[in-house]
């Protein structure tokens, strides 16, 4: 339906809209969408089916930081969808607490249900072997594995390593830096931009790197952070969302206050504490398989319908 990468909100949702009109759902079929506003094309039909929206982040928060147009269009599909959803899912507490606040009558629909895990194929790979594998360097490694969007902060990590002695090189998954966006690059910095990384690859890149690091203004519950605690690898993160709920500091990772100084600091005093916590890693992301949390998911669907 949309073979390129990225595009606009609303373009995507009037491509949804289309698609939607010529492959209506089938009566008593259950329509699960990823955000409020892409369930809006769907709510001509829930009376024929039933809607569950998963939240998994504060998309209204992004949404504010755009043209006026586009937020207008996007609280009013916000608030029509999650009105007219018969069941809300939110991957994390903080996520639900936001909405809650705004639309307090959704307390009645809605649960909390973590992100699952595919932990058969996020498991630790040696790191020697996994950089031989993707061609990388065994020097300390950084990673950034994400959208590059102003709520990612990605100048963070990279003004972080500007001029330090001994830096890791910082590798950037998810995108390629666009006009616009406003990165500044230093010179001969140590910063690899690889580009959108196929999913099947993500376990070897994240048990390459010695440390994933998230940078975010805020989030809910970040699925790469539980990907890469069952590859064994420790997280430097902001404490947003239900991020203090699942990084214990000093076994799987640590918090920094969201500045380059912050983290600059982590990577200088706590660097060489990661390679101790990798097997913490691993059990901590253990409560996150899907089997655990596709069940629970099931039972949503079921009192949904």
């Amino acid at each position: 339906m949309t073979p390129e990468y990225p595009i606009s909100n609303y373009v995507f949702i009037r491509r949804l809209w289309k698609w939607v009109r010529r492959n209506p759902p089938l009566t008593g079929s259950i329509v699960n969408t990823m955000r409020p506003d892409d369930m809006y094309p769907y709510l001509a039909f829930a009376e024929r089916c039933r809607l569950v929206c998963t939240l998994h982040g504060t998309p209204a928060r992004a949404i504010a930081q755009r043209r006026s147009l586009g937020r207008l269009l996007y609280w009013y599909a916000e608030r029509r969808s999650l009105h007219t959803a018969h069941w809300i899912v939110s991957v994390s507490a903080a996520t639900l607490e936001f909405y809650l606040h705004r639309f307090p009558q959704l307390s009645r629909k809605s649960a909390v249900i973590p992100i699952g895990v595919d932990l058969f194929a996020f498991r630790p790979v040696e790191r020697r072997v996994a950089r031989s594998e993707l061609g990388l360097p065994n020097v300390p490694i950084m990673l950034f594995a994400g959208r590059i969007a102003p709520e990612k902060r990605i100048a963070v990590p990279i003004e972080a390593l500007r001029g330090l002695e001994g830096s890791p090189l910082l590798l950037i998954a998810g995108g390629e830096p666009r006009k616009g966006d406003g990165l500044s690059i230093p010179e001969n910095a140590p910063v690899r931009f690889l580009g959108t990384v196929p999913h099947h690859q993500m376990p070897t890149l994240l048990s390459a790197a010695d440390v994933l690091v998230l940078s975010s203004s805020f989030e809910g519950l970040p699925t790469v952070v539980l990907e890469s605690f069952a590859c064994g690898t420790p997280v430097f993160a902001t404490a947003v969302g239900d991020l203090p709920r699942v990084l214990i500091e000093g076994r799987t990772g640590f918090f920094f206050d969201g500045t380059s100084e912050g983290l600059r600091n982590l990577i200088l005093r706590r660097w060489d504490s990661l390679h101790s916590m990798r097997q913490s890693c691993v059990e901590a992301a253990q409560a996150f398989g899907w089997d655990a949390i596709a069940d629970r998911i099931a039972g949503v669907y079921r009192h949904a319908a």
